[in-house]
This record gives C-alpha cells, sequence and structure tokens, in this order.
C-alpha cells in the first residue's frame, strides 16, 4: 500500500484524544494541514450551538414587520428585508439601522399588493465582488445595488409575478426564480451612473407552479431551483439544460434549499421536512422530519457539517 506521511502517523497515535487536542498538538509541531482545520472547524461547529446567547433587538427593528429575508455583508452589518417591503441596513455593534430607498420604473405605480422582500444575495463569493440583488418597488422586479454606497444600480423587469428568490452565477449574472413559475438569467451592467432597466437574457419555464427558491453552486457551475410542483430541479449554468429532476409528491409546500459542495448534498426545506439529496445523482439520502404539525421550514443554512433550520408556526405566520 502506499507509505503514510508523517501528519497521518502523528494522528493514528492520538485514537483516543478529542480532536481539539489533536488539532493543537499539530498545531504545537508545526503540523498543520487541512485536514487539522477542517477538523478544528467540525468540533467548533458542533458544539457551537451550546453556547450561543441570543440577544433581541427590539428598539431598533419593532418599527419594521417581520423580517423574511438576510445576508451579511461582513462580521457587524447585514442586511435585512421585510414583509412590509422595506430593504434595511443594520450596525449589529452599533445598533444603527438605516432604510435604504428601493427604485422603482419611472411613472410605476405603487404597488397595493405587495409581498414583501424575500430574498437578498451578494457576490461576495467572487474576487472584487460588490454588488447586493433584492426584491424592488415592485415585488415582480429585482433591484440590484452597489454596496460601497448603497445607491441603485440597475432594475431587472420581465418576470410577471412575485420574485421569490435570487442569486449570483457570476460576479455580473443573476438567476432568479418567481411565483410565475420561470427561471431567469441576467446580466448585470458592470458600471452604472444612472437607473438602467435590464431585461432577462435567458428564461426557462421547467416548472409548472411557483419557484420558491434557486441556489448557485459556484465551484461547479450548477443550480438547484425547487418550486410548489414538489420538483427539485438540477441546472447547467453554462447552458441552462436541466441535469436531472426528481417529483417528490408526498412533499407539500417546498420553501427554501441549502447546499453543500464539499459534500455533494442540496438541503430542501418543506413544510414539516427537511430532504437531503445527492447532487450527483439526485436521490433521496434522507428526509428530516418534525413532530410539531403546526411547525413549518421557512429557512436553511449548511456551514461544512452544521444544519441550520429556521421555521415558524402555520397558523400564526
Amino acid at each position: 500500500g502506499m507509505e503514510q506521511t508523517e501528519e497521518e502517523i502523528v494522528w493514528e497515535k492520538l485514537p483516543s484524544a478529542p480532536h481539539i487536542a489533536k488539532c493543537l498538538r499539530f498545531r504545537e509541531h508545526r503540523r498543520w494541514s487541512q485536514r487539522e482545520t477542517l477538523s478544528l472547524m467540525e468540533h467548533s461547529l458542533i458544539r457551537m450551538p451550546n453556547v450561543l446567547k441570543e440577544r433581541i433587538f427590539v428598539p431598533q427593528l419593532s418599527r419594521f414587520d417581520k423580517i423574511f429575508a438576510s445576508c451579511w455583508l461582513d462580521d457587524d452589518q447585514l442586511i435585512l428585508g421585510t414583509k412590509d417591503n422595506k430593504l434595511i441596513y443594520w450596525d449589529t455593534q452599533s445598533n444603527r439601522t438605516m432604510q435604504i430607498d428601493l427604485p422603482r420604473k419611472p411613472e410605476a405605480e405603487v404597488v397595493a399588493d405587495n409581498c414583501g422582500i424575500h430574498f437578498t444575495a451578494t457576490n461576495h463569493i467572487y474576487n472584487g465582488g460588490s454588488l447586493l440583488a433584492t426584491g424592488s418597488s415592485n415585488p415582480s422586479d429585482i433591484a440590484i445595488f452597489g454596496l460601497h454606497n448603497m445607491s441603485p444600480h440597475c432594475l431587472l423587469v420581465g418576470h410577471q409575478d412575485w420574485v421569490f428568490s435570487a442569486d449570483f452565477i457570476t460576479p455580473h449574472v443573476l438567476a432568479s426564480g418567481g411565483r410565475d413559475g420561470h427561471v431567469k438569467l441576467w446580466k448585470i451592467p458592470e458600471e452604472s451612473e444612472v437607473l438602467h432597466i435590464r431585461k432577462p437574457s435567458l428564461s426557462r419555464k421547467e416548472h409548472n407552479w411557483k419557484v420558491r427558491d434557486v441556489k448557485v453552486n459556484a465551484f461547479t457551475n450548477e443550480m438547484v431551483s425547487v418550486a410548489c410542483d414538489s420538483v427539485i430541479n438540477y441546472w447547467n449554468t453554462y447552458n441552462m439544460d436541466v441535469i436531472w429532476a426528481i417529483k417528490l409528491p408526498d412533499l407539500r409546500e417546498f420553501m427554501c434549499s441549502a447546499l453543500a459542495p464539499d459534500r455533494h448534498l442540496i438541503a430542501v426545506g418543506c413544510q414539516s421536512s427537511v430532504v437531503m439529496i445527492d447532487d450527483r445523482t439526485g436521490d433521496v439520502i434522507d428526509n428530516i422530519t418534525f413532530d410539531d404539525p403546526d411547525w413549518t421550514v421557512r429557512s436553511l443554512a449548511i456551514n461544512h457539517n452544521l444544519l441550520s433550520v429556521g421555521g415558524g408556526n402555520v397558523i400564526s405566520s
């Protein structure tokens, strides 16, 4: 067989020691590799929920309705989207909040039936990324902001109904999904001195009902879309062909998704469970159910081996 490296031999000599002790021992002897870094990270993530403390920021946010969407800009600042269609900048260190004006098409009327802001997405994952995508004054439009001064960059117009989700495929290409059942691609101009109105560069309708979420795997140039027709589509973002599709008719009201590219996993949240899917084959690996029939999954996040689930009561929310 293959000869073991010195690091592997040292690792195996510490079989009974906790991961944290092993990692500290490696660091002490200056033998620090990606394997030990990931092990320490996973050890911390497993124990993190036990040390988290909740802080409630009532005075700063009580004047707004429910928060539907959020994304971090850095360790202290984040953007919030609310049910009453407000876009909020929030500095958690100073507790300062600021409402950001949403753009609208010239001479556009105020939309009475507004669903609120359901998504916020940045292109931070790409080098030099400085854009934010979110809902707009009209919930069927997408507003793009420059993060350096939070000024409107352009307005994406083309969905015929509310937009529920969007994610960046490249620094200047965005994918979106909406209640009209369409998945659309948009090319965003690199420079913008005035508010440009952009039409979609591509539109596909592979779902028979509203698309609730789209998530992009930037490492493989693939994307997942989940819809209320109980169908999950996995796309090639180069040519926008569907690689595989599965229908899970026993599960109702798909709401959200999250990707774990390093583990080839897709998590999909529905009315009363979270389904884990292998992104290479489309096979269902696990179905995590919840005991409370009145509780439904609303958001998911995966950080290495930690899955976080957010939800709410069906009746009250």
